[in-house]
């Protein structure tokens, strides 16, 4: 049996190329893995109150979070939409962000809970 090894570029600016055995099989599932990984990596959730930035972290580290304790899930989304009612916003932003989907859901969210809070 013969590995090929092929230079192709990687997700990561960090590093410019990674080899990868074609030799047989289809490598395209670990290469997504090892992109979203990447892409956790580089792209942060930040939350913002009336325009100011207050921090942002790694997607990976939210992910991370909520891995661990799943039991909070319900009760994370919930502060989420209280946080918004209050004028905190949320948003996705880093070099690698190519849907702004997820953006445009915060921004919807966001609205919605401005009108909630109108109608209280």
């Amino acid at each position: 049996m013969t590995i090929n090894l092929k230079k192709e570029k990687n997700y990561s600016s960090a590093v410019n190329e990674k080899y990868t055995d074609t030799s047989s099989g289809d490598h395209g599932t670990t290469r997504d893995i090892e992109g979203l990984f990447q892409q956790s990596l580089h792209n942060y959730f930040t939350v913002e109150r009336y325009g100011e930035k207050l921090f942002s972290i790694p997607v990976f580290a939210v992910i991370i979070l909520l891995i661990m304790l799943i039991h909070l899930l319900i009760p994370f989304a919930i502060l989420l939409f209280v946080g918004m009612m209050f004028g905190y916003s949320y948003s996705l932003e880093g070099d690698q962000l190519r849907n702004s989907k997820i953006n445009d859901f915060f921004g919807w969210a966001y609205e919605k809970a401005q009108s909630v809070k109108g109608m209280i």
